[in-house]
């Protein structure tokens, strides 16, 4: 009597349909680590615009503000004070 050895399938494995719904799911849990991937970039992105935006608005809002005291008077000091020199000055000096 001659013995054969034969590998163990599981029942689950002989009929070709439990092999497709094993695909099946497969797929989908690729899916899902790919969505899952999708939604942390898009929350990244979200973020970094949102400071993004954030520091143009205070941006903006210091221009604006900037714009709302600036008069000739001003302009003429700022320009004075821009010109000084990089070098410390006394004050009989300015």
């Amino acid at each position: 009597m001659e013995h054969k050895s034969r590998v163990f399938v599981p029942a689950f494995w002989e009929y070709p349909e439990h092999r497709l719904i094993v695909v099946i799911m497969a797929v989908d849990s690729a899916f899902q680590i790919i969505e899952a991937i999708a939604v942390t970039f898009a929350v990244a992105f979200a973020v970094v615009e949102w400071r993004q935006h954030t520091r143009r608005q205070d941006r903006e809002a210091a221009l604006e503000l900037l714009h709302s005291f600036q008069t000739p008077d001003f302009a003429k000091a700022l320009l004075l004070i821009y010109a000084l020199p990089e070098e410390t000055l006394s004050k009989k000096q300015i």
